[in-house]
């Protein structure tokens, strides 16, 4: 569960097998209230990514999106960057460098389209 304030995300952990201490990502969603699988269509593009990064090593956290999960209770109009992503995001990325299953300094954050742009 990703935390932020009063927001519970749902998440989901992929680990790698028989891997001590795997560096970890956390994926970032694009715009729209997306699942945690990033589900467009039949694809499940966090979904697909996680099991590949997991099959090479790396363990990965992806979590419902904010406007997906509070959907409805949020007034999307007004919702800013850090609203919409970046807050959950720092704290997906918090959650996982205080895990003790991973080193905190193989922390990486990957986002695509809206995602992205909190990086910079």
């Amino acid at each position: 569960m990703v935390l932020t304030g009063d927001f519970r995300l749902p998440a989901m952990l992929t680990l790698p097998l028989g891997t001590t201490e795997p560096t970890v990502l956390v994926l970032v969603h694009g715009s729209g209230p997306n699942d945690r699988d990033e589900t467009i269509g039949p694809n499940k593009v966090f979904r697909d990514l996680a099991w590949g990064l997991a099959m090479r090593g790396i363990a990965s956290l992806r979590y419902e999106k904010r406007t997906r999960k509070y959907r409805g209770k949020l007034d999307n109009t007004n919702l800013t960057p850090r609203e919409e992503t970046i807050d959950d995001a720092i704290s997906a990325t918090h959650l996982v460098a205080r895990d003790s299953r991973f080193d905190g300094k193989h922390v990486v954050v990957a986002g695509h389209s809206w995602g992205v742009a909190w990086l910079r």
